[in-house]
């Protein structure tokens, strides 16, 4: 009897442990501005309303060793490409890797603009492959790769953020300042303008995978 309870729990700790190691966790932001200037910043939710003019970044923190990705849907259907990054292992202490977009103008908003941010633990070859193939493709083939690539997305469970995303997405109590470590933090004011430029104010996770779809408007 000792030694199945001794097995049990090994195989209890092994789950565990592998489970762990399959999670996959990244957290965002998307930051706002209403005009050239930094005084404007604002933190983008879904039931803001954006308008020509406006400008929007994303940032990002994921985990070290972790593949990203960053599509974006144009309202004139078409994907872009925005960031990927391969398996990073650098000699930093941090686990996460900060990162942030550039700005991105909204020119027009005449259907609804996407964007979507996949993490995952392995490299998403047939993703890649289809992107690949899609940018460098014209008239139906163009139209084969989108729906190929729309499809693949579908295959990774999406949470959209404002259903059934409970098990996906959640948003942070308090947005956190990403890339920056303070030492006196007590000396800063951690709402300045200069520093809402790098918060992130949702997480997503999951397993082997974790997808989010955002609509920018």
């Amino acid at each position: 009897m000792k030694k199945y309870l001794i097995n049990l729990i090994f195989i209890i700790l092994c789950v565990l442990l592998n489970s762990e190691e399959s999670d996959v966790t990244f957290k965002y932001g998307l930051i706002g501005k209403q005009s050239a200037t930094n005084d404007s910043l604002f933190l983008f939710a879904e039931d803001d309303q954006l308008i020509i003019g406006n400008e929007v970044k994303l940032n990002l923190e994921y985990q070290k060793g972790k593949y990203l990705y960053v599509l974006y849907l144009t309202s004139d259907s078409e994907f872009q490409l925005l960031f990927s990054s391969i398996s990073q292992q650098d000699l930093a202490e941090e686990n996460e890797i900060f990162t942030s977009l550039p700005w991105m103008k909204i020119e027009e908003k005449k259907q609804t603009g996407k964007l979507f941010i996949i993490s995952a633990l392995k490299q998403l070859q047939n993703l890649e492959k289809n992107i690949k193939n899609y940018s460098n493709a014209k008239g139906k083939n163009k139209a084969k790769f989108f729906k190929k690539i729309l499809n693949e997305i579908s295959n990774y469970h999406i949470g959209v953020t404002e259903t059934n995303s409970e098990n996906f997405v959640k948003r942070l109590e308090k947005p956190i300042i990403g890339g920056v470590t303070f030492r006196n933090s007590d000396k800063f004011n951690i709402d300045l303008p200069f520093l809402i430029e790098q918060k992130l104010t949702h997480e997503c996770k999951g397993v082997k995978i974790a997808v989010v779809e955002i609509k920018l408007f």
